[in-house]
């Protein structure tokens, strides 16, 4: 099985007015998902998510102001890339691996009554 990773990124909070411009994010709630995409397409693909906050600074959006009006998900995942670093992306891949090797293991049943 393959991993594969998507982001959600179109939840926002943002200023109405910041230093001149309308509509200004600032911090973004997003939504990390990892998908064991199986060999066999008729498998079910598990997956986990892991939902956070991350506040954006001018560092992590960049000089070129972009009116919330054309922001896209591709456009805002950048950004929320750039804040969280190729360190903590990877942590949160890790952990989304991880916890799906674990969940494999774990057996349901139902107890007679």
């Amino acid at each position: 099985m393959a991993m594969e990773y998507k982001w959600n990124c179109t939840r926002v909070r943002y200023y109405p007015e910041y230093e001149g411009q309308q509509d200004v994010v600032y911090r973004v709630i997003y939504n990390f998902l990892g998908i064991d995409v199986p060999s066999d397409p008729t498998q079910p693909a598990p997956g986990l998510a892991i939902e956070d906050t991350v506040n954006l600074t001018l560092d992590n959006i960049g000089t070129n102001f972009v009116p919330y009006a054309d922001l896209t998900n591709d456009i805002v995942t950048g950004w929320v890339k750039n804040a969280l670093g190729a360190e903590k992306i990877a942590e949160m891949e890790k952990s989304i691996v991880d916890r799906l090797a674990v969940s494999k293991t774990v057996k349901n049943g139902t107890i007679p009554m």
